[in-house]
């Protein structure tokens, strides 16, 4: 480590190796918990199968996809009927706020 003076008296620590736990070889302080993916010869043990969150925290993000034969999303299906539910009781909220109340 070498120390280098700054001005107002300033002191700033050069670190001749790379940090161990600072994957893509920056200051710990300056990537504060972000590891990016670089270069596979900087860094050999991290490598992006191109399956890999882009990011580079390495997680994948898996959400089953459930249909039924006609191809349709079930949950889709749910957010069509909730969202139906809504407008039959705006529909509803209207005419009883014009004092038409009327029943199916």
């Amino acid at each position: 480590m070498q120390m280098i003076g700054g001005s107002g008296g300033n002191q700033f620590r050069q670190y001749a190796g790379q940090n161990a736990r600072n994957l893509n070889g920056y200051n710990v302080v300056q990537n504060v918990g972000n590891q990016v993916i670089q270069n596979v010869v900087q860094n050999p043990r991290v490598q992006n199968d191109g399956i890999q969150n882009q990011l580079g925290n390495g997680n994948l993000v898996v959400v089953r996809a459930e249909g039924n034969a006609a191809g349709h999303n079930g949950n889709q299906i749910r957010l069509f009927r909730m969202l139906f539910k809504i407008q039959e009781f705006r529909m509803m909220e209207f005419r009883i706020s014009l004092g038409m109340v009327i029943l199916w």
